[in-house]
C-alpha cells in the first residue's frame, strides 16, 4: 500500500515489537508454545507478519521513533 512516509526511524522496532505481540496472543512464545511456533501454517505466520507490517505503517506516518499503541494499531487493522 501506498504510504506518505514522514520519517523511518522506529519502523524494525515498531515491526519487531508488534510480530512478538501477536505471536503473543495466540500462545506461540515461549519454551512450551515451541511445537506451536513450528507448527504454524503459512496463512497463520502471514497474519502475524500483516499486524506487524501495520505498525510499521503507522510508525513511519510519524515524525519521530513513534510506535502505535495496541488501541491505534487495531483501530488501523480494521480501517486496512
Amino acid at each position: 500500500q501506498p504510504l506518505d512516509v514522514v520519517d523511518t526511524v522506529g519502523a524494525g522496532d515498531a515491526f519487531t515489537g508488534a510480530l512478538l505481540w501477536s505471536l503473543s496472543r495466540a500462545g506461540l512464545l515461549g519454551a512450551d508454545a515451541r511445537g506451536r511456533l513450528r507448527a504454524i501454517t503459512p496463512d497463520e505466520l502471514a497474519g502475524h507478519v500483516a499486524v506487524a507490517t501495520r505498525a510499521a505503517e503507522l510508525t513511519v506516518q510519524r515524525a519521530g521513533a513513534d510506535p502505535p499503541t495496541r488501541q491505534s494499531l487495531e483501530e488501523y487493522g480494521r480501517r486496512r
